[in-house]
């Protein structure tokens, strides 16, 4: 009867000893009375051992269960390099401890409510990409810094040049909640170094081919020959190629996935094609004179002015044509995307060119009539009289003799 009490005292006790466990109390045996030990029995001491192993194994299980409700990240890595380093546009992989505890309990099992966690910002847009566990409840995400992200975005001032390398503590957690305990840091890139070597050496050697067979062909000068003028209307058209295919080719590489090129951009260029073939029809009529100038002066006097000198719609279209060609350039190399011009700047960039065709017509030098040479005057010479026939002479009528 007494060891029957001993054992309900015991288990009454068993629910505070896991408690203290609970609560981080180091409690590793049950603390009985050393009096009381030594009046049990040796069938009691079994008794007391057998209590003890079953509220270890509690205690144990509690552990576990314990450790299994604290995910945490414990490492992270570029998915290119396998490294902690990250460039803008890379997939990054993060390492999370107890990976089932974010996903069923935190997350309630819908995964993209989880989002990552950069220098404490959540980033609400970027969701995961890929989610693996193993065996033993770790587990990794996946996740692609989008540069095309408002969140990620918010970061990009901190950058002050492209290539700034930043070590930033990331996490993962999710969306209205606090993200999960971490120590992990990443070295973030906005833009990788050698990457923008590599994209302007292809943009000088693509430039470097344009000059040599602009050279060779002529196709910037009016005519297929050295001393012809430059044509503004082929330069301006060769300009806008250039610049959208060094955009188009950079922002490839850089971000890793072709860019979507905007409508206003083809407009762009529509304009500059139809500029420069009403330049061609004008420079060669149809009635097949084929029009004069005089020699090239100089690559910038060509595109500036005619046969009277400089003139404003020259002048006005180089100017536009360099205005808006910056605000591209700044725009692809700064904010990573191609830009897409309003209608507003569309139609001032068409004025300007139609302005120039129109009045190019005033420019036509009209290949010059030969004068005729003034003909000496024939000298007419001084009247004959007119010629009286003398009449024969008559023989004298001698009268017969009769």
């Amino acid at each position: 009867m007494k060891k029957l009490l001993f054992v309900l005292i015991v288990l009454v006790f068993i629910p505070f000893i896991i408690k203290a466990e609970v609560d981080g109390t180091k409690v590793s045996e049950i603390t009985i009375a050393p009096k009381a030990i030594k009046q049990l029995t040796k069938k009691q001491e079994d008794s007391i051992t057998k209590v003890k192993l079953i509220t270890d194994s509690i205690a144990i299980a509690n552990k576990k269960a314990i450790r299994t409700d604290t995910a945490f990240v414990s490492s992270v890595r570029g998915v290119k390099n396998s490294k902690d380093t990250a460039v803008f546009g890379d997939y990054i992989k993060v390492e999370v401890r107890h990976i089932s505890y974010l996903i069923d309990v935190i997350a309630t099992g819908k995964k993209d409510s989880i989002i990552l966690f950069i220098d404490n910002i959540p980033l609400e847009d970027i969701h995961p990409y890929l989610i693996g566990r193993d065996a033993s409840d770790s587990g990794w995400i996946e996740f692609h810094l989008d540069r095309k992200s408002k969140f990620l975005a918010k970061m990009e001032p901190s950058f002050k040049k492209f290539t700034d390398l930043k070590n930033l503590p990331i996490n993962v957690g999710v969306k209205g909640n606090a993200p999960l305990k971490a120590g992990v840091h990443i070295h973030l890139y906005y833009i990788d170094r050698n990457t923008i070597i590599i994209t302007f050496c292809i943009m000088i050697l693509v430039i470097a081919f344009m000059l040599f067979f602009a050279k060779k062909f002529h196709f910037l000068q009016i005519d297929n020959s050295k001393t012809a003028r430059y044509s503004l209307a082929q330069t301006q058209l060769a300009f806008w190629t250039i610049v959208v295919t060094f955009s188009y080719i950079y922002l490839w590489i850089v971000n890793g996935v072709l860019p979507e090129l905007p409508s206003s951009v083809l407009i762009l260029l529509g304009i500059s094609m139809v500029t420069t073939s009403v330049a061609a029809f004008i420079d060669y009529p149809a009635d097949g004179k084929k029009l004069t100038y005089p020699p090239s002066n100089g690559f910038l006097w060509d595109i500036l002015s005619d046969d009277n000198g400089v003139n404003i719609q020259r002048a006005q279209m180089v100017i536009w044509t360099l205005i808006l060609g910056y605000i591209y350039i700044q725009t692809f190399l700064v904010d990573l995307y191609i830009r897409d011009f309003d209608t507003t700047m569309l139609a001032l960039m068409g004025i300007s060119s139609g302005t120039y065709a129109l009045l190019k017509t005033k420019e036509r030098n009209e290949p010059a009539t030969p004068a005729l040479s003034p003909v000496p005057p024939v000298p007419i010479p001084d009247p004959v009289p007119p010629v009286v026939p003398i009449p024969d002479p008559v023989a004298p009528v001698v009268p017969k003799a009769e």
